[in-house]
């Protein structure tokens, strides 16, 4: 994605930033990742802006994940959205670009439909809008791109895919990416196909606006955002809390 982005800023004039998180656990750190991100925007003249969790968050990552008896990926995923909409809003920049291919927003679309969460579904588009001041709209440039091309393409400019080892994100076996394979080898096509449908459908965003949250102002739909629930350092630590 950095690099279509850093390729079409030639032809349109834009600014284009790198945003690295370094999650600080140790299972999950890997630092051939980082060597690449600093490699991949030198060669493309990208400005790379590193921020690591143990330096900005109150608590480390594994002691609220076994506090609150929750996965480290669900509030891996959590800090990282937050983060990436603080660094993009108070930078000045109005669009948070991400990765994600055609394979995510399929695998995204059925989690989330089979586990009743469509307020999800209407967010897996090309381009999400900001629905509040303090929101900053995403973008997904890959949207159409499938993974198998992603990777040849990153092979194709000589760079190494730092794929992690030890994470269990990706140490584990995805039923979905084997079910959604075995569709694309039945019926080809299908994940672009599914993709571009999607896009086209006009599904409405969740009802209710978003207001700020009580304790640090983010935008949130609940009185408290799920991070300060998480991260409130009067509550880790104390007696029954789950």
């Amino acid at each position: 994605m950095l690099i279509a982005l850093a390729k079409l800023r030639q032809e349109i004039d834009f600014e284009l930033e790198a945003f690295y998180m370094d999650v600080g656990l140790q299972i999950c750190t890997n630092p051939r990742t980082l060597s690449t991100v600093q490699e991949l925007c030198k060669a493309f003249n990208v400005k790379l802006n590193v921020v690591k969790f143990d330096e900005v968050l109150p608590t480390k990552t594994l002691l609220v994940s076994r506090e609150r008896k929750r996965p480290v990926c669900s509030i891996c995923g959590l800090v990282k959205r937050r983060l990436m909409n603080i660094f993009a809003r108070e930078h000045g920049f109005n669009k948070i670009a991400t990765g994600h291919c055609a394979d995510d927003i399929v695998r995204f679309f059925f989690k989330n439909w089979m586990s009743g969460q469509l307020a999800w579904v209407a967010k897996l588009k090309p381009l999400v809008p900001s629905t509040h001041a303090k929101l900053v709209a995403k973008i997904r440039p890959l949207y159409e791109c499938l993974e198998l091309e992603n990777l040849h393409y990153v092979k194709l400019h000589g760079f190494k895919p730092a794929g992690c080892s030890q994470c269990s994100f990706f140490l584990r076996n995805d039923k979905w990416h084997n079910l959604l394979m075995e569709i694309e080898k039945k019926v080809p096509g299908f994940k672009l196909n599914f993709v571009k449908r999607l896009e086209e459908l006009n599904l409405n965003m969740p009802n209710g606006s978003l207001k700020e949250c009580k304790i640090c102002g983010e935008p949130t739909n609940l009185e408290i955002c799920g991070y300060c629930k998480l991260f409130n350092k009067g509550e880790i630590g104390a007696k029954g809390e789950n």
